[in-house]
């Protein structure tokens, strides 16, 4: 069973543990493991700022009572969010990525968001196939991210849509 619940301060540990993960590094767009205490203070605002307004939300996705990945959903405004989901490697192919997002789109309709939208690497096959089989449409113009602390200057992102309502 997969489940969803708002991340804590003390749930770092696993998602720092699974940012570095290899495959995790890859598809998030940089070439070595992330810094651990650069990460923590951005997880720590991310935690901050959802406790202090009902904006950016941060999950952990639970699979049969174990962590096994995050979502990210942050609203670019009133009608559109972004959405954004990490499996460990440890669970992949379980049809987890696929239940959280199903279970995500259910809170943000409650929410009231019209749109939500992902980037996902050109090369992700396995992201392109959760996302796909959520009900997320892919849009046909790529688009291309420069990540300052990634190594990769520019990298090719698709983007998928999924209409809430």
């Amino acid at each position: 069973m997969v489940n969803l619940k708002l991340a804590k301060y003390e749930d770092y540990d696993f998602y720092y543990a699974l940012k570095c993960e290899k495959d995790n590094v890859y598809w998030s767009g940089y070439s070595s493991k992330p810094n651990y205490e650069h990460l923590k203070l951005i997880f720590d605002k991310w935690i901050e700022e959802m406790l202090e307004h009902d904006k950016r939300k941060v999950y952990m996705i639970n699979f049969n009572d174990l962590m096994s990945g995050y979502v990210y959903i942050s609203p670019a405004d009133s009608n559109e969010a972004e959405i954004s989901i990490g499996v460990s490697d440890r669970f992949s192919g379980h049809g987890i990525g696929t239940n959280a997002l199903i279970e995500a789109i259910g809170l943000m309709r409650k929410q009231g968001s019209r749109v939500l939208n992902a980037y996902v690497m050109e090369d992700n096959q396995r992201s392109i196939h959760v996302f796909k089989k959520s009900g997320f449409i892919e849009d046909e113009d790529g688009t291309v991210f420069s990540h300052p602390e990634n190594r990769r200057e520019q990298v090719k992102m698709l983007k998928f849509t999924y209409d809430l309502f």
